[in-house]
């Protein structure tokens, strides 16, 4: 009997130590892509990027730019501009790589012209989206129409900073 008892906890113990030799290295890599990601997350916080749309009215083109101000880009960035009308269409998408010595300067983003009869306080009522993608994942984003402070003139520029 006692043969048995030691043969059964010697196997329980066998089992049991390659039971937790076998899921040692999946919790281990999981607990490393977590501490990763929230790591991550924690440095985009605190490098912040301000965004700041000009928009130039030039004749029936507009010019559309960002500057980007504040924390570093990161490699593989891209901008990209969204410019839907309160009808839901897409008037204009652009999509430009952005490159760590761009930061602090105007990123020229390419024109579009309007329809005829489309004025200023209409491109007013459209939504304009930028955002910062590196690999078709969102890193920050601004969706907000364009305003200014006694109406629109030639150049409406909005700053705004995204948390």
């Amino acid at each position: 009997m006692d043969m048995l008892e030691t043969l059964t906890s010697f196997g329980l113990c066998t089992v049991a130590y390659f039971a937790v030799m076998i899921l040692w290295r999946p919790v281990g890599t999981v607990v490393r892509r977590l501490r990763y990601r929230i790591a991550r997350r924690q440095h985009e916080r605190r490098t912040r990027t301000v965004m700041t749309l000009l928009v130039k009215l030039d004749g029936g083109l507009v010019r559309p730019s960002v500057q980007l101000r504040g924390g570093p880009v990161p490699k593989g960035a891209v901008l990209r501009l969204e410019v839907v009308d309160e009808e839901g269409r897409r008037r204009h998408v652009a999509k430009r790589r952005v490159f760590p010595g761009e930061m602090n300067r105007e990123i020229s983003l390419p024109p579009f012209s309007l329809t005829p009869g489309t004025g200023a306080e209409e491109i007013a009522s459209w939504r304009w989206d930028v955002a910062i993608k590196v690999r078709r994942r969102v890193v920050q984003r601004w969706r907000e129409y364009l305003t200014a402070l006694g109406g629109l003139n030639a150049e409406a520029e909005i700053d705004r900073a995204i948390v």
